[in-house]
């Protein structure tokens, strides 16, 4: 489905617009975490689908916008970028499971824009907190998680 993003290329910023499905976190290179959410539906400004979702980080110029939920519909300019996903590890019984491939994301968003009509609570204001709340907001979700990862 991202053949499309794969096809903008990286060369032009490009609209988008997308509506939201949860919020998340991924851990960073230093162990720390960093919020994110899940878009769905993600199509470039004149309606073409380009990705049925994409992962973006939750940037400090969404983090104006406020908390963002499920069914917001929100738009802004990215670039396109590849990167490797897969396990990358030793272990081949994971590797063939979970092989290295490249796919397409967007970053470096700007000209954030909320089009869904309604007030959005502020984001809390340090890091930990807003991760506190994404893990609140997702208990369910990580607790599953958690369960089936051991």
């Amino acid at each position: 489905m991202r053949d499309a993003l794969k096809q903008i290329g990286n060369k032009e910023r490009g609209t988008y617009v997308g509506v939201v499905s949860r919020l998340g976190y991924k851990t960073g290179y230093n162990g720390h975490g960093k919020p994110t959410f899940l878009i769905i539906n993600l199509t470039d400004i004149n309606g073409n689908l380009v990705a049925d979702h994409l992962w973006i980080n939750y940037t400090k110029q969404f983090q104006s916008l406020g908390i963002l939920a499920t069914g917001d519909e929100v738009q802004f300019n990215a670039r396109v970028s590849s990167y490797l996903k897969g396990y990358q590890g030793n272990d081949s019984t994971i590797r063939k499971k979970h092989p290295i491939q490249y796919d397409y994301k967007l970053e470096y968003p700007s000209k954030v824009r909320l089009l869904t009509k309604r007030k959005l609570q502020s984001v809390p204001e340090t890091n930990w907190e807003f991760l506190q709340y994404i893990l609140e907001e997702n208990k369910d979700f990580y607790l599953k998680r958690a369960k089936n990862s051991q």
